[in-house]
């Protein structure tokens, strides 16, 4: 989904789910029914500005390629790069 630019609402109770998300800046999570309700009520109806800055997030993830992030993260850790 980050790829084509469409930010994250999913369920947070799932153990890796700060690996794969950044909350508030690609995506935003819930743990229950009301949550998700009152999630997309925010994001949908109301504070527009959110959803505009949860896009800007997804975007400049979207800019990120494993190639490069391999290079600058793990590269070094394995003297490789």
């Amino acid at each position: 989904m980050f790829g084509c630019g469409l930010p994250v609402v999913g369920w947070s109770g799932y153990e890796a789910w700060s690996e794969l998300v950044e909350e508030g800046v690609t995506g935003c999570g819930f743990l229950d029914a009301d949550g998700l309700c009152g999630l997309l009520r925010r994001l949908l109806r109301g504070e527009r500005a959110g959803l505009a800055r949860l896009r800007g997030g997804v975007v400049r993830e979207a800019e990120r390629r494993w190639d490069a992030e391999w290079e600058r993260v793990v590269g070094p850790l394995l003297g490789v790069c």
